[in-house]
């Protein structure tokens, strides 16, 4: 009997989308440059790693590498690069809404784990995405795949240069490749067709607390209009001099968001030592386990969806897409999460985790 032919594999489609940043950089006169438009298509077909062939504009990932998806996948990739790539320290949140790799060491360059990091995001994106707990921004960084919102950079001189301190890796890609994502319980489903919204820059600072500061400086930066990031010591302790506190409260009063961070690398703010208490006398919402970045980043979309102060102050102390771990405040030391619901949000806020999704197809 003639044998059975094996069913074709199923084609996924990813788009990769170069912007800049230091995985195409190259040498210049003074340093380290983004290099031209095309130089980092033509890079990948240097890298057998990554590169089989290429078909009609699509290059296709080795046969050797997809045969670790499940199922029979064939991961076809399109490579589209900005005019004009910028450093990534360049970025701002009108550029949000592109994509921009983060590698330690350009593709360009001898001992680079930019082949490893750009393979195992095509992996994860082409055969692993169509679960919904992956359909997400996230960071892939030395075999590992974090949630954006979740994610810190620690070490600038280590190939394991990110880390994300207070929620386990979404994806480990060790001997075998290990899915730790579950099903997220904070995104809001929604009917509304998907609008990405443009990310306005709005007056948002960071206060960060250290021994001696002075009142002049700290009234400084409450001086704006929209939010202020307060990195504290600790489980979210500052001073209690009345000048400090007087000047949080003004802020406030005037609708200042105000949002407690901790400084510390791991950990969660909890109103548990009396020196804490008296932000949230002052109007001073609990960031919980939110980093920075992600404050940052949620309160600048916060400012832009809504105008009501105090719808504002109900999105930052809710838990949107798994951004931060929200405890009731009666336990400072629970764990439970408090989750958004539809009739809590405005409409703007179900198309968070939709607007930042990927799509295989």
């Amino acid at each position: 009997m003639a044998e059975t032919p094996s069913p074709a594999p199923q084609i996924q489609k990813v788009l990769v989308l170069y912007t800049g940043g230091t995985v195409g950089m190259v040498p210049g006169s003074a340093g380290y440059v983004p290099g031209q438009k095309g130089d980092f298509s033509k890079e990948f077909r240097r890298h057998p790693e990554i590169f089989e062939k290429e078909e009609k504009s699509w290059f296709i990932l080795p046969k050797k590498v997809t045969n670790e998806c499940p199922g029979k996948v064939q991961v076809r990739y399109q490579v589209e690069e900005e005019e004009k790539p910028i450093d990534s320290s360049k970025i701002t949140p009108e550029l949000w809404d592109k994509f921009a790799s983060k590698i330690q060491r350009s593709l360009f360059e001898p001992r680079s784990d930019a082949v490893d990091n750009i393979l195992g995001a095509l992996m994860i994106a082409g055969c692993y995405c169509q679960d919904p707990a992956l359909q997400l921004v996230s960071v892939l960084f030395n075999h590992k795949l974090f949630r954006g919102n979740r994610v810190t950079k620690y070490d600038c001189d280590s190939f394991d240069a990110f880390s994300s301190p207070n929620a386990e890796p979404l994806v480990e890609m060790g001997v075998t490749i290990k899915v730790n994502a579950k099903p997220p319980l904070d995104c809001v489903e929604s009917s509304q067709p998907l609008t990405p919204l443009k990310v306005k820059s709005f007056d948002v600072r960071v206060l960060h607390l250290f021994p001696g500061i002075q009142k002049s400086y700290v009234k400084s930066v409450l001086a704006g209009d929209g939010g202020v990031i307060l990195e504290t010591y600790g489980s979210g302790n500052a001073p209690d001099d009345d000048w400090f506190i007087d000047a949080l409260k003004a802020a406030t009063d005037r609708g200042v968001l105000i949002l407690n961070c901790t400084q510390v690398y791991k950990g969660s703010v909890r109103p548990i030592y009396e020196t804490g208490t008296g932000l949230e006398k002052a109007g001073v919402l609990s960031g919980f386990d939110i980093t920075s970045e992600a404050a940052l980043t949620k309160m600048l979309w916060c400012l832009q969806v809504t105008k009501i102060p105090e719808e504002r102050k109900k999105i930052m102390q809710k838990s949107i897409c798994g951004e931060m771990t929200v405890s009731e405040k009666k336990d400072p030391t629970a764990d439970r999460r408090v989750v958004a619901s539809p009739e809590d949000l405005p409409a703007a806020c179900l198309l968070w985790e939709k607007m930042l999704s990927c799509d295989p197809e």
